[in-house]
C-alpha cells in the first residue's frame, strides 16, 4: 500500500513511495512480454520526465477564495521551505472533471514574483479562457509548481 486512502475518488493523495523504479520495472516486463515493442526508448513511453525522489514538482495547497465567472482568486500559504514565487503569465487549471482550462495570471493583483519564506500568504488571481464547467482541482504554474485547490473554510 502506497497511500493512506484510495485514489478512486479522484482527489489528491500523498504517495510515500519511490515510484520511478516501479514504472521502469513495469516497462521492462511489458517489453519482455512483447508489448510496447515499437521502441525501447524511455522517452517514447513518456518516462524521461520521471525524476528520482525529491526532483518532482513542488506541491502546495491553495485556498479558493473567489470563483466568479472566468475569474479565480487563490491564496497560498508558503509551508516549510522558502519558495521562489514566479507564477508566470499563463497557467493550466485542472477542473474536477479532469478537463483543463488555460488561464492568465493578473499581474496587477497577483503577488509579485520573489523569494517568499514560510508563513507568507500569496495571492494568485487568474482569468480563465472560458467559464469553468466545474470546481478547480489543481493549478500548474510555470517552473513546476503545482497548487492543489481546496475551498476556503
Amino acid at each position: 500500500m502506497f497511500a493512506d486512502r484510495s485514489a478512486h475518488d479522484r482527489d489528491w493523495i500523498r504517495v510515500d513511495k519511490e515510484l520511478r523504479p516501479l514504472f521502469l520495472e513495469a516497462l521492462e516486463t511489458a517489453w519482455q512480454r512483447g508489448f510496447l515493442c515499437e521502441s525501447r526508448d524511455l522517452a517514447d513511453e513518456g518516462f524521461e520526465g520521471i525524476a528520482p525522489s525529491g526532483a518532482g514538482p513542488r506541491m502546495l495547497t491553495a485556498r479558493l477564495v473567489l470563483s466568479r465567472g472566468k475569474r479565480l482568486v487563490l491564496e497560498i500559504e508558503v509551508e516549510d521551505d522558502d519558495l521562489d514565487w514566479a507564477p508566470g503569465e499563463e497557467v493550466e487549471v485542472e477542473l474536477a472533471d479532469g478537463s483543463v482550462v488555460k488561464a492568465r495570471a493578473d499581474a496587477a493583483t497577483t503577488t509579485a514574483a520573489g523569494r517568499q519564506g514560510p508563513g507568507a500568504l500569496l495571492r494568485l488571481v487568474l482569468d480563465l479562457e472560458a467559464v469553468p464547467t466545474g470546481s478547480p482541482r489543481s493549478v500548474a504554474l510555470t517552473g513546476g509548481l503545482v497548487l492543489r485547490v481546496e475551498r476556503a473554510r
